[in-house]
């Protein structure tokens, strides 16, 4: 929270006006949560990784402090989250990459939850060259992840990848 104090005028060395400003913590507030990461190899061709997380916040302003919408920052995280992603090696050079992530609303931006599905198809066509095909967000066209009105859409694209 801004806060602004009495303006002073100040003689020495020049005249100059003074006007107190600084920023205080007003509020005050608990957060807790966790995550789990499980990595699974159910075959020596195939790993799963699972993911969950869990966040909560809760703030309140101070008495004597200005209200304000900072209270609103607790809802800027999502509550929730989830994903899980599978790596398969489909033969000694083709591997497949499929992954699902849930994310919860953020309220407080009014964004909604959303659920999105991922997948790569590599090629290791050489020792240094991987050729790759990848689709993003494939289950549905768009779906917002901040707010802003800027959406995610779904998205299909090649890739050439050279390492030395």
């Amino acid at each position: 929270t801004a806060m602004t104090g009495t303006p002073v005028v100040v003689n020495v060395p020049q005249p100059y006006l003074l006007i107190p400003a600084g920023l205080i913590n007003g509020m005050r507030g608990k957060a807790y949560g966790g995550t789990v990461d499980v990595d699974w190899r159910p075959l020596r061709i195939w790993r799963l990784e699972f993911q969950a997380s869990y966040f909560q916040m809760s703030l309140e302003n101070l008495p004597g402090t200005p209200a304000t919408n900072d209270i609103a920052l607790s809802g800027n995280s999502p509550r929730h989250q989830a994903a899980l992603h599978s790596f398969l090696d489909l033969t000694r050079d083709v591997s497949l990459y499929t992954g699902v992530r849930f994310v919860d609303k953020l309220p407080s931006l009014n964004v909604p939850r959303y659920t999105a599905v991922d997948a790569s198809l590599t090629w290791h066509a050489a020792p240094h060259l991987d050729v790759t095909l990848t689709g993003r967000n494939l289950g549905d066209e768009s779906h917002a992840e901040f707010s802003g009105g800027n959406e995610i859409e779904r998205s299909v694209f090649a890739s050439v990848t050279w390492r030395n």
